[in-house]
């Protein structure tokens, strides 16, 4: 299964305008890629689907509330995501979502995951959720 956030759309034979999901932040806020590629910096990203009603409301406004606290933090953004249809065509996946969590360096980002992964907020929110697709990565010139 293959997901979009509007980042890279596949050659379906119409044209973009007519098919193509815009980078779109849930917030419906600009986002600037630029923000992500700062060398050094850590860059997290998740497609993650709800498994129950409710899940990207209270649950994730309560883990993502906790994520300032934590050294090196910079931002997190969520954004819409798009599956490819049986056709080939991008179409809004239901109840699923994208989010980039940026960080100062790998080094913070490490030292936080263990306290972030083992905290009642994040259980909370976790089990709400499938994660379907992962990685985490730092830009570099």
């Amino acid at each position: 299964m293959r997901f979009y956030s509007g980042w890279a759309l596949p050659k379906v034979g119409l044209a973009a305008a007519d098919v193509a999901p815009r980078l779109q932040p849930v917030d419906r806020q600009p986002f600037d890629l630029a923000s992500i590629k700062e060398p050094g910096m850590t860059v997290e990203l998740a497609v993650r689907k709800a498994t129950e009603d409710g899940a990207f409301g209270a649950p994730r406004d309560a883990f993502f509330g906790t994520l300032e606290a934590y050294e090196g933090y910079r931002f997190a953004r969520e954004f819409r995501v798009y599956q490819l249809d049986a056709s080939g065509v991008p179409v809004l996946a239901e109840d699923t979502q994208a989010v980039i969590i940026a960080g100062d360096d790998a080094a913070t980002f490490q030292a936080a995951a263990q306290p972030i992964f083992a905290s009642a907020e994040y259980a909370a929110f976790a089990g709400r959720i499938d994660v379907q697709g992962y990685f985490a990565t730092s830009p570099t010139e």
